[in-house]
C-alpha cells in the first residue's frame, strides 16, 4: 500500500539526520507517496484514509517550508469533503489550516 510506503520511506530517514533537521529529499519522496495513496481513497471514498494522509502530507510540506502546499493540500481536501456534505471532516481541514497558519507565524 502507498501509505505505508510513504511511512517507511520516512522511517528509512531515521539514521539520517543532519545539524538543522531531516533529510527533505526523503521527505518530499514520501510527500509524493502520500499523494498518490491520497488520490486512490479518495476514488475509493475512504475519507478516514484520506484524512489521515492530508494531515500527514500537509506537515511534510509544512517542515520543508513549502507553506503554499501545505496549506493547498488541506484547503483542496477540506473543498472536495464539503461538496460532499461531511462537514466534520471539512472542519477538521479547516482546522488544520488555522493551525499551519498560525504555526507560520
Amino acid at each position: 500500500m502507498l501509505g505505508t510506503e510513504a511511512e517507511r520511506l520516512r522511517s528509512d530517514v531515521t539514521g539520517s539526520f543532519r545539524p538543522g533537521g531531516v533529510v527533505i529529499a526523503a521527505e518530499l519522496a514520501a510527500a509524493e507517496k502520500f499523494r498518490q495513496a491520497i488520490e486512490l481513497w479518495r476514488s475509493a471514498g475512504d475519507y478516514k484514509r484520506l484524512v489521515a494522509g492530508v494531515e500527514e502530507l500537509s506537515r511534510i510540506y509544512f517542515v520543508a517550508n513549502d507553506y503554499e502546499r501545505a496549506l493547498g493540500c488541506l484547503k483542496r481536501e477540506a473543498e472536495f469533503l464539503g461538496e460532499r456534505g461531511d462537514r466534520e471532516r471539512q472542519a477538521r481541514m479547516v482546522g488544520l489550516m488555522a493551525l499551519r497558519q498560525m504555526q507560520m507565524g
